[in-house]
């Protein structure tokens, strides 16, 4: 577990930038007084955290320990300007003291080509609007990478993040003020809002580098289709490989899965001949039977008849269903969480409003802004998914710089693949996940089968799932 220090500031303060994303990657955050509290060495993985007012007042003694403690590997951020500054002094990192700009009225914002930022937020801009953000003179030194760059209402571009490279560690410099203003509101809407959303890449840099998390690394994708493939659906093959050709014209790769409920043993061969000549695949679909599960009086009977028919579904047509559950008509059942974890599943995928996916002891501001839910009664994992036409690109875009998964799905009448589409239009065609697929084509996205995702989540939760992230927040000094 990374560890964030905290310098001068509580550790609770949930407005805080860098404890906000700290708690996002699930760190420890330790509050300090000041810089005698820290320890004379930090481990891998840690983050200290000061306001730029507090830097100046360090003793020389200080300074030096700071110094040191960054050559040593670990990552500084410095938020904000210290009032009345004309100038921002580098030392004790560099013998460098650029000069701060007396016009802070901005028209735009471009995030650099860094590869310490993450990799979905390299070039991405914003021109339009007026506001207020401090810079800096740009000065060309090898020490100092540039992350944000603010273009004034003078015509000057300057930087408003940056970074300097110290031994082994790095001070990120980022000049934006500290914004307490909702400090409910879930990082991932925040990081949505393109005017909003230079806050706080500077504080998300330095939380992914405590953590050890390539910034290079894009998240996957996924699309996923409920109910189907359906008993004796014989008029659709035409449909869904228009569907199937499209969604390959636009993003190469892309892999949509179907989500089968098993008591459906007798669909279309040609259906699913059509589906294996894309990258497709299969996930279960309630237990047997398409009801409400919640209402199943031996939900342990209903899987032992599910698992047979789906031996018989993979003995006719060579095909396997992964071990996930994506439970019927949006309606999930976490008391069957457990039955799912016996049986071998490794996840479930749902929308994040449900009861299930909800943790009233989590903070507000982490909301939606995780990979994933675990059941604390079963260490059941259940991702997240999301309505296609829900997923606008300044949303992706800030689920891929958080690294989340991007799970887009749509139903049948969506895409137009509701029975009997071929005789009457019944809406829905097959650009619905258009949007969706131009992005994750734009910004290179893998695409990946539900089962991948729920593995490679699997992998890592131990350092992201809410359990963590709760104990971070409640760990002391």
């Amino acid at each position: 577990m990374a560890t964030c220090f905290l310098i001068d500031s509580a550790a609770s303060a949930a407005g805080w930038a860098a404890a906000r994303f700290s708690r996002l990657r699930g760190s420890r955050l330790v509050q300090c007084r000041d810089l005698d509290a820290l320890p004379g060495q930090l481990p891998q993985g840690s983050m200290v955290a000061i306001s730029a007012s507090r830097l100046p007042e360090l003793s020389g003694r200080h300074r030096r320990h700071l110094a040191r403690l960054v050559s040593g590997g670990a990552t500084l951020y410095v938020r904000g300007v210290a009032p009345p500054s004309v100038t921002l002094d580098l030392r004790p990192f560099a013998p460098i003291e650029l000069a701060i700009a007396p016009e802070r009225r901005a028209v735009g914002y471009r995030f650099t080509a860094s590869k310490m930022l993450p990799a979905a937020l390299a070039g991405e801009e914003m021109v339009g609007g007026l506001f207020e953000i401090p810079g800096v003179e740009r000065r060309l030194n090898p020490s100092i990478e540039e992350l944000l760059i603010v273009r004034h209402v003078d015509g000057v571009e300057r930087a408003a993040i940056f970074a300097l490279r110290h031994g082994g560690g790095c001070a990120i410099y980022d000049l934006h003020p500290e914004d307490e203003t909702d400090a409910d509101t879930p990082v991932i809407a925040r990081v949505a809002r393109r005017e909003l959303r230079n806050q706080f890449a500077g504080a998300l840099v330095a939380a992914n580098r405590a953590a050890g998390i390539d910034p290079e690394q894009l998240p996957p994708f996924n699309l996923v289709i409920d109910d189907r493939p359906l008993n004796f659906d014989h008029f659709n093959v035409a449909p869904v490989s228009a569907l199937l050709r499209h969604i390959e014209r636009l993003c190469p790769g892309a892999h949509t899965d179907f989500a089968w409920t098993p008591c459906h043993t007798s669909p279309c061969r040609g259906y699913l001949e059509t589906m294996k000549k894309f990258s497709t695949g299969f996930v279960w679909h309630g237990l047997c039977r398409q009801v409400d599960h919640r209402t199943i009086a031996h939900p342990a009977a209903e899987l032992a008849e599910g698992k047979r028919m789906v031996e018989r579904i993979g003995r006719r047509f060579g095909i396997r269903l992964q071990p996930i559950m994506i439970f019927p008509f949006e309606r999930p059942a976490p008391k069957q969480f457990p039955l799912l974890a016996q049986a071998g599943f490794l996840a479930g995928v749902e929308e994040p409003r449900h009861p299930s996916c909800s943790d009233s002891h989590l903070p507000g501001f982490l909301a939606d802004s995780l990979p994933s839910h675990t059941d604390a009664a079963s260490g059941f994992t259940v991702l997240y998914r999301y309505p296609a036409i829900s997923l606008t690109r300044d949303r992706m875009l800030a689920m891929a710089a958080l690294g989340l998964p991007i799970i887009a799905l749509a139903h049948p009448e969506d895409v137009g693949l509701r029975r009997f589409s071929r005789f009457w239009d019944r809406g829905g065609n097959a650009s619905h996940f258009d949007e969706v697929l131009r992005f994750a084509s734009s910004k290179r996205l893998p695409s990946r089968s539900l089962e991948d995702i729920a593995a490679a989540v699997i992998n890592v939760q131990p350092a992201n799932d809410e359990r963590t992230v709760m104990q971070a927040a409640a760990a002391g000094p």
